[in-house]
């Protein structure tokens, strides 16, 4: 199966949960969904975007993406989403653009095991939840200083290439718990 979904399909459909796993041929979701609340993708490696699904997807808070290799980035994402989790993604080399709504509302941003990830993008200032594990090229997420005050967690493991931050920087950091 190539494509999810035929071009026909009316982006009206009532789906709130979508929920793809080990379809290793799909390369095309195929229908924007306006009413789609949490979409979960693993293990669907040929798949390369996800822009007309998520583009019309106005009530998304929760996107799962894991062992999805092409996929090189998240397309612009709704108001909505809260919680974004991202692991084994071979090819991703930045999770978001400056200028997405994300930057303003998402509260819990979970990278792992991204191989070729070289930044963020932007950093949320909502966020409540940050984990960044196995991302061996990330140099940095932000300047310390530029953390939520509201980030409750933070962890950050094997990231090889991650600078190490002064003193006086690691002093800035919001009180956090961490992992």
């Amino acid at each position: 199966m190539r494509e999810l979904f035929d071009d026909g399909m009316s982006a009206e459909c009532n789906l709130r949960t979508l929920d793809l796993m080990e379809l290793p041929k799909l390369e095309k979701i195929g229908v924007m969904m306006v009413n789609l609340q949490e979409l979960k993708v693993r293990r669907c490696p040929n798949l390369e975007n996800l822009e007309e699904v998520l583009g019309e997807a106005e009530n998304l808070g929760t996107l799962h993406i894991s062992h999805t290799a092409r996929l090189k980035t998240i397309p612009k994402v709704s108001e909505k989403l809260k919680n974004l989790h991202i692991k084994s993604c071979d090819e991703m080399k930045e999770v978001f653009s400056p200028g997405m709504a994300a930057e303003r509302y998402l509260q819990t941003l979970d990278l792992m095991e991204l191989p070729k990830l070289e930044k963020i993008g932007v950093m949320m200032v909502s966020l409540r939840v940050l984990k960044v594990r196995r991302c061996p090229i990330l140099k940095n997420i932000c300047p310390l200083s530029d953390l939520p005050k509201e980030l409750e967690t933070l962890q950050i493991q094997s990231c090889n290439e991650m600078k190490e931050q002064s003193e006086s920087e690691a002093n800035e950091l919001p009180k956090t718990e961490t992992a």
